[in-house]
Order: C-alpha cells, then sequence, then structure tokens
C-alpha cells in the first residue's frame, strides 16, 4: 500500500469513529497518532467484527475494554448510575456503532449511489480472538483516544486496498 492510499484510509476512519461517536456518545475522540501528550487507559478485552460483503470484501473491527463499551452505552442509552446495565446492552450498542461506521466507511469510498452489503456484526472477548490484540499485517490498526480508554479499528487490508 501506498503512503497516499494509508492516508486516505486514516481520514475516513477518523471521520467515520469522530463524528459518529461524538454525536451518539457525546465522546472526545482523537487518533492517537496526532496526539502523544494523551494518556489512555489500554486495557483491551473485547471485540465486535462486521464483515464488509459488498462491493469490496474485507472484515471492520472495534477492540475496545470492557469499561469503554459501558461509558458509551451508557451515554448512547441516557443509563443513570442506578441503572442495571448488562452484557447484552454493551454488546448490542457497540455492535450497532460498528454497523453506523461500516456504513460511514462504505458511503465514504464508494459513494452514495453504490449499493453495499455488511453482514451481521459478532461480538465477543478477545481471548476468543487473540489475533485482534496483536494485529499482522493483513491489518490496518488505528488507535484513538476515547475519553481516556484506548479504542482500537481494525480494516483488513484487502479492502483498504479499494481506497
Amino acid at each position: 500500500m501506498t503512503e497516499k492510499s494509508i492516508e486516505n484510509i486514516l481520514t475516513v476512519v477518523d471521520k467515520a469513529i469522530g463524528g459518529t461517536l461524538e454525536s451518539m456518545a457525546f465522546s472526545e475522540v482523537v487518533p492517537l497518532r496526532l496526539a502523544t501528550d494523551v494518556e489512555v487507559a489500554s486495557e483491551l478485552n473485547v471485540w465486535s467484527a462486521l464483515d464488509i460483503i459488498d462491493p469490496r470484501q474485507g472484515t471492520l473491527v472495534l477492540v475496545l475494554s470492557k469499561q469503554l463499551a459501558e461509558l458509551i452505552t451508557t451515554s448512547i442509552y441516557g443509563f443513570l448510575e442506578d441503572d442495571e446495565l448488562s452484557t447484552e446492552h454493551y454488546r448490542d450498542a457497540i455492535n450497532e456503532l460498528l454497523n453506523i461506521f461500516g456504513g460511514q466507511i462504505c458511503k465514504e469510498i464508494f459513494g452514495l449511489d453504490t449499493v453495499y452489503n455488511l453482514g451481521l456484526p459478532e461480538f465477543g472477548q478477545l481471548s476468543q480472538r487473540p489475533e485482534y490484540e496483536s494485529p499482522s499485517d493483513d491489518w490496518i490498526s488505528i488507535d484513538y483516544a476515547v475519553d481516556g480508554w484506548l479504542l482500537r479499528v481494525m480494516l483488513e487490508t484487502r479492502f483498504a486496498k479499494v481506497i
């Protein structure tokens, strides 16, 4: 991949992640490659993955801490401190965010007139998919600080080559 291609991918992903989290969860999103003075809690233990099926195949993955998943979910649903937050709540919220990210990324890459097809998101513990913890060269991995927590976005390079 060329440096220009990677730059284009970063721009597309930054826009999708930042815009969505800022508007839906009222979260501050900072790309870590642009801010060396930002401290984040770097525990990663859950993931959500989405297959992009058409017009180009690839997978988009979010890797984050359970605490960040709960923080995002609480903000989206408007839960109060006393409200009980279940695994199903944060799984559904993170999967829905990933669907939105995937749609935004496809829209930016392929344009508004292109029909794209996304699979159903999957959610799990990082221990089930250790390859998400240390991604290989088959992935573009982008780290963000979201309200002081680490969020990793991974996009398969085979999908990213279209940009």
